[in-house]
């Protein structure tokens, strides 16, 4: 929407996508692919949002399948294409692990960046 902040943004995507009520904590990671498609760059986020309510109610025009998957079991089903999350969730329990407030900074080079 219209002036709307990414924060606020994900916020509201996750309830009308889920009906998920959650809360903004912070961006795990980011990527910035220049001349992704169209001549047009791309950014892509992961973004750590708590969940305030645990009930799914799943958008069928918007998404075909949702579902609470523990963090490890999710890191464990990576692809390629679901690499820099899979990444960026390893950096978030390192997170939860050492209590530190950081960032988990390293360089990754996504598979369309390389090409």
């Amino acid at each position: 929407n219209a002036g709307e902040g990414l924060a606020d943004a994900g916020v509201r995507e996750v309830f009308e996508e889920t009906g998920v009520k959650c809360e903004f904590r912070s961006v795990l990671c980011f990527r910035h692919t220049f001349n992704f498609r169209y001549g047009c760059d791309d950014l892509y986020y992961v973004i750590w949002y708590q969940g305030l309510t645990h009930e799914i109610t799943r958008d069928p025009h918007e998404i075909a399948e949702c579902k609470w998957i523990p963090i490890p079991e999710y890191v464990a089903m990576q692809t390629e294409k679901t690499k820099l999350i899979a990444y960026a969730l390893k950096c978030y329990l390192k997170i939860q692990e050492t209590g530190a407030g950081g960032i988990c900074l390293s360089h990754y080079q996504h598979p369309v960046a390389a090409m």
